[in-house]
C-alpha cells in the first residue's frame, strides 16, 4: 500500500472511532498500547501489562479492534516509504499543540536533511569503530531519524547492524511515536522520554533490533 493511501485510510479509520471520545486522548492511548505491545515482546513487565489492560478497558472492543487496523496501516505506510508516518497523521488530525512547541519536520524536508547529514564519511566511521552513533535530542515522532536511516541505506549502509540511534523527547506521546516507528523499521537503539537540557529521564524504551545487534558499545546505552 502506498504511504499516501495508508495515511488517508489511517485518518479515515481514526475519525470513524473518535466520535465518542476526545481525539487527542484516543490518539495518545493508541500510541501507548502500540508501544507497550511492541516493548513487552522483549521486555515483559507486569506493571506495563497492567497499564496496557487499563487503557484497553476504557474502550469497547470495536475500538480496540480498530487499534490493530491502525497499527497495520502504520506498518504498511512505513514499508512503502521509511519516512515519518505518525507525525503526518498527527498533524492531519489537527492534534499538534503549537503552544507547547510541537512542530514536526515535513517528510520532504527531513529527507533532504537526512541525505545532507549522512555524508560519505559514514562508511569510514563504521569501518573504524564498528558502528556509527546518531543522537537526536528532540526527536519528535522520529522523522529525522527515519530519514537518516533511509539515506544511509541508499548509500549502501546496513543501518540495522551499523548504526545505533539515541532519540530523546520531553513529551511522552512523541517518545512513543518515535519508538513505534523505530521499532517497526528495525532501527537499533533507544528512545528516552526525558529532558535533554536537565538530563532527567522518565523512562527508556529499547527497540527490538537493539537486542539483536552485536554493537560494541551497546552496553553503554543502558541506564
Amino acid at each position: 500500500m502506498k504511504k499516501e493511501t495508508a495515511i488517508k485510510e489511517f485518518v479515515k479509520c481514526f475519525m470513524g472511532i473518535s466520535y465518542r471520545f476526545n481525539r487527542y486522548d484516543l490518539f495518545r492511548d493508541f500510541c501507548s498500547i502500540a508501544a507497550l505491545a511492541l516493548r513487552q515482546q522483549l521486555e515483559f513487565d507486569e506493571d506495563r501489562e497492567n497499564e496496557y489492560k487499563k487503557i484497553c478497558a476504557r474502550y469497547p472492543k470495536k475500538v480496540t479492534g480498530e487499534f490493530s487496523t491502525l497499527l497495520g496501516l502504520v506498518i504498511a505506510g512505513l514499508h512503502d516509504d521509511m519516512t515519518d508516518f505518525l507525525g503526518v497523521c498527527f498533524e492531519q488530525l489537527e492534534l499538534t499543540n503549537q503552544y507547547a512547541g510541537q512542530f514536526f519536520t515535513p517528510p520532504s524536508v527531513a529527507t533532504v536533511l537526512g541525505e545532507l547529514t549522512v555524508g560519505d564519511s559514514i562508511h569510514d566511521i563504521i569501518k573504524e569503530k564498528g558502528y556509527a552513533m546518531v543522537a537526536e535530542p528532540a526527536a519528535g515522532a522520529g522523522g529525522m531519524i527515519l530519514s537518516f536511516a533511509k539515506a544511509a541505506r541508499e548509500k549502501g549502509v546496513d543501518f540495522q547492524k551499523g548504526i545505533l540511534f539515541d532519540a530523546w523527547d520531553i513529551d511522552r506521546r512523541c517518545a512513543e511515536m518515535c519508538y513505534i516507528q523505530m521499532a517497526l523499521c528495525g532501527l537499533a537503539g533507544r528512545v528516552v522520554w526525558g529532558d535533554t537540557l536537565r538530563m532527567t529521564v522518565s523512562d527508556v524504551w529499547y527497540t527490538p533490533m537493539f537486542y539483536m545487534g552485536a554493537f560494541p558499545m551497546r552496553g553503554a546505552m543502558k541506564f
